[in-house]
């Protein structure tokens, strides 16, 4: 195929609005040898040379531009022309990823970095994690006494929540669903987005379809420095806490970690797209 190619140079237009650049370029792309008959075949020129005329594709820089990216295209056959085709590209600036939303094995992410009060007998200094937050009944959480004879105090605590929104293909969705179940209320086995092993909680996911073929899945997860684990302090048969000193100084004498999610599950194993 000898494929011809000139870029109509008068097309060749910009803006700037606020800050956000456009432009524009448009090509008459041909071929002498074997008529082009569908936009397929003209697709299949992009990014290749026609004699002196380099034809561009998506991710392109704009000629003598350093951040105006070309980010997609047009294609429409001339009328009464010998299979002549006219591609208009259009530029923006913004640099184009490998893959777009509607693509299959895109992925979009967002973070939330919170602090919400949570009521706790024992603080820092001295406060001790089990091992991955993996506790047992005799976890003591030792730390610095911050109760009132018994009743927890309210501090902060931090957390980060993560969405990873992924485009993936309808007839992986059955297969995807399985995972996600097994996986949810689980904590990760495997260091996952920076977050200690036992310290990220998978709370489940959520799926719409955006195509005949395509769906986004939205996977949430929770960051949590203590793991996710909860106190609680050492109580008598009456349910009254056990306390140590004399008032009004009076602590709890006693507290240890509970882990309400205590499974594991390798994240990474969710999506081959994370």
């Amino acid at each position: 195929m000898a494929t011809s190619a000139i870029e109509l140079h008068e097309s060749r237009g910009a803006s700037d609005s606020a800050g956000k650049v456009t432009a524009s370029r448009r090509f008459a792309i041909w071929d002498d040898a074997a008529e082009l008959t569908t936009p397929a075949q003209v697709r299949a020129t992009f990014g290749t040379t026609a004699g002196s005329t380099v034809i561009p594709q998506v991710g392109d820089l704009f000629p003598e531009e350093t951040d105006i990216y070309c980010i997609s295209y047009s294609i429409k056959r001339q009328p009464q022309s010998r299979g002549v085709w006219e591609v208009d590209f259009s530029y923006e600036n913004t640099e184009v990823g490998p893959l777009q939303p509607a693509q299959s094995g895109y992925v979009q992410f967002s973070f939330d970095w919170a602090a919400e009060f949570r009521d706790v007998w024992r603080t820092s200094p001295g406060l001790e994690f089990p091992e991955e937050g993996d506790a047992t009944p005799t976890s003591y959480c030792f730390g610095t006494s911050i109760d009132v004879a018994g009743e927890p105090m309210s501090v902060l605590r931090y957390f980060t929540t993560l969405e990873l929104t992924e485009t993936v293909l309808m007839n992986t969705l059955d297969a995807r669903i399985n995972l996600i179940m097994l996986a949810r209320g689980t904590r990760n086995s495997v260091v996952f987005r920076n977050g200690a092993v036992g310290s990220v909680l998978y709370k489940g996911a959520k799926a719409s379809r955006i195509g005949i073929d395509k769906v986004q899945i939205t996977h949430s997860f929770a960051q949590d420095n203590w793991y996710h684990l909860v106190q609680y302090p050492a109580v008598g048969s009456d349910g009254r806490v056990f306390l140590d000193g004399a008032l009004p100084t009076q602590h709890a004498a006693s507290v240890f970690w509970k882990q309400p999610f205590p499974t594991q599950a390798d994240f990474n194993q969710l999506s081959e797209n994370f």
